[in-house]
């Protein structure tokens, strides 16, 4: 974590350098968020706008810096520690392309968020499938139901499913650049089907293995 740490630490200072470069051009409202078709719809005031990813970035960092350290089964996530420290540099550089769109489209320069959010989206989901690949049973991490945090093999078995969901939810999220009125549609159709289907399959596991199959 020594190495994903810094790479944390680096992008999060760079989220805050770019906002204080850039704090002279920004206008007095932001816009912050847009709609399914690429227009502004949301705006924070100057300093919140600026500053708002920068300070969501360096709570997540602590917190993926905290979470083996406090998690009981922090000896099996250590296990994986390679991919963690992977998937938390992904979510973070996700949060800094985000800012710096934020960023320049206040600036004049408009870079759709049609564009870079799917990629982005994809990035994670990508990232996610990786995780849950080399996952062991923790209580922060991974896809935490009651039957998966009650059998490793049902943990074991969730996730093998979970990580194939998920690189196609990366590879669906990819593709909806092609069609930037239905990416927003797709990527949370996308997560939904990987939400059901492994919750659901770690349900049909545990009964297997509990019962035996036994109505």
């Amino acid at each position: 974590m020594k190495k994903s740490g810094l790479v944390m630490l680096f992008l999060v200072g760079t989220a805050f350098l770019l906002s204080a470069y850039l704090y002279p051009e920004m206008p007095g409202r932001m816009a912050t968020h847009w709609n399914a078709g690429g227009e502004p719809d949301g705006t924070l005031p100057k300093a919140a706008g600026a500053f708002m990813v920068p300070g969501i970035m360096a709570l997540l960092a602590g917190l993926f810096a905290a979470v083996p350290r406090i998690d009981p089964l922090g000896r099996n996530l250590r296990k994986f520690r390679k991919q963690y420290g992977m998937f938390a540099g992904v979510v973070m550089g996700f949060l800094l392309v985000v800012h710096a769109q934020i960023l320049l489209w206040n600036a004049g320069i408009l870079i759709s968020p049609l564009f870079i959010f799917p990629l982005g989206i994809a990035a994670l989901f990508y990232a996610a499938g990786i995780l849950c690949e080399n996952s062991r049973q923790n209580w922060f991490v991974g896809i935490r139901t009651p039957w998966t945090l009650s059998s490793s093999t049902v943990w074991k078995e969730t996730h093998r499913l979970g990580a194939k969901l998920f690189k196609w939810a990366a590879a669906a999220s990819l593709a909806s650049v092609l069609v930037p009125d239905y990416s927003a549609a797709v990527i949370i159709a996308s997560a939904l089907i990987v939400a059901v289907f492994s919750t659901a399959y770690s349900y049909v596991l545990y009964r297997r293995e509990t019962q035996g199959g036994k109505k």
